[in-house]
C-alpha cells in the first residue's frame, strides 16, 4: 500500500503539531504532501521530519478546494488520505487504514473517527463523528441516522481515497470551502455525493482516529444561508446533471440544511431555512453553470 497523507494549510503554527503526530505514526506514509497557501516558515521543520518523503506545494492562490486540486494533480501514490493542519493523530491510525483497506478490499473511501472537538465539554460523547463500528457508507446510508452511528458521513479532515476516486469523479469544485469566492464550507460533502454517484462505496471507523487539537470553526457563527447552502447546491446539482449527483444522494440532506437536528437550535424557524434555501437555489439559477459537476461562473 503507498499511502500519502495530504495537507491543505495557510502555515498556521498548529501545522508542526500535525505533523509530529504523523512522524509519530507506527506505520509511515510513503509520502506526506503539503500544500501551502499562506507563508512557508515551517517548511524547513517538516523537511526535518520527513526529509525527501516531503513534497512541498506553494500556492499564492486561496482556498481549501484549490489547495486539494493542487495535492491531486500532484498525487502519485495509490491511497491520499486527507488532514487538516489543527488536527492530530492517533499513533496506529495509519496501521488501522492499511488493515481496513486489505479488510474491505472493494472500498475506495475510508473515513475516521474525531475523538474531541473543542467544542465538546469534558466527557461528552460524539456520535456524528464517532461511530461504535465499521459502517458501510453508500447512497442509501450517506447522511443518514444509523444505530451506531448519529450519522454515517465521511469528514474531509480525516478520510482517504483511492486514486481512482480523483480519477473518475475529477476535480473539487473550487466554489465551495473554505476561502473560496462563493460558498465556505460543503466541498467535501459534495465531493462525497459525487463519489458515491460515480458507483463507489465507502468505509467509516472509530479505528482511524484523530483529535481536532485545536477546534473546529464554532456554528454560532453560521447564518441561515451557511446551514443551508450544501443542501441547496447539491439539490440544484442534481436538477440539472443527475450522472454527476444523484438525486437520491442530495435527497439524503434535508432540504432546508442537513444535519437539522443539531442546526435546528440555532436556527429554530423553518421558514428562514426554507427563504434561505430558495436564496441559495435563485442564486445559482442566476449566476452560475455546471462544468463537469463543479460550478462555473456564468
Amino acid at each position: 500500500m503507498n499511502l500519502t497523507v495530504a495537507i491543505p494549510t495557510l502555515g498556521r503554527p498548529c501545522l508542526l503539531e500535525a505533523a509530529q503526530s504523523i512522524r509519530n505514526q507506527s506505520r509511515q506514509p510513503n509520502t506526506v504532501m503539503v500544500c501551502c497557501q499562506g507563508e512557508a516558515t515551517l517548511r524547513p521543520a517538516l523537511f526535518e521530519l520527513f526529509g525527501d518523503r516531503l513534497v512541498w506545494i506553494s500556492d499564492g492562490g486561496r482556498g481549501l478546494s484549490r489547495s486539494r486540486n493542487q495535492i491531486v494533480g500532484a498525487f502519485q501514490g495509490d491511497w491520499l488520505l486527507w488532514f487538516d493542519d489543527d488536527q492530530t493523530l492517533a499513533s496506529d491510525a495509519l496501521a488501522n487504514l492499511e488493515k481496513l483497506v486489505e479488510r474491505f478490499p472493494e472500498s475506495r473511501i475510508f473515513g475516521g473517527s474525531c475523538l474531541e472537538p473543542l467544542t465538546m465539554k469534558p466527557g461528552e460523547s460524539c456520535d456524528v463523528l464517532n461511530p461504535l463500528r465499521e459502517i458501510v457508507v453508500s447512497p442509501e446510508t450517506w447522511a443518514k441516522p444509523h444505530a451506531d452511528s448519529h450519522t454515517v458521513d465521511l469528514w474531509g479532515g480525516i478520510s482517504a481515497y483511492h486514486r481512482s476516486v480523483f480519477e473518475k469523479v475529477g476535480a473539487y469544485d473550487e466554489h465551495l470551502g473554505a476561502g473560496s469566492p462563493t460558498f465556505k464550507r460543503g466541498e467535501d460533502t459534495d465531493y462525497v455525493a459525487r463519489a458515491l454517484t460515480a458507483g463507489f462505496t465507502g468505509i467509516l471507523s472509530p479505528r482511524i482516529q484523530m483529535e481536532h487539537t485545536h477546534g473546529a470553526r464554532p456554528q454560532e457563527t453560521w447564518s441561515p444561508e451557511d446551514a443551508v447552502q450544501i443542501s441547496a447546491v447539491l439539490a440544484w446539482k442534481a436538477s440539472r446533471d443527475p450522472g454527476r449527483v444523484g438525486a437520491g444522494v442530495a435527497a439524503n440532506l434535508h432540504a432546508y440544511g442537513r444535519k437539522k437536528a443539531l442546526l435546528g437550535p440555532l436556527f429554530p424557524e423553518e421558514a428562514a431555512r426554507k427563504a434561505a434555501f430558495e436564496r441559495t437555489l435563485a442564486r445559482l439559477d442566476a449566476e452560475f453553470e455546471l462544468d463537469e459537476g463543479c460550478l462555473r461562473a456564468k
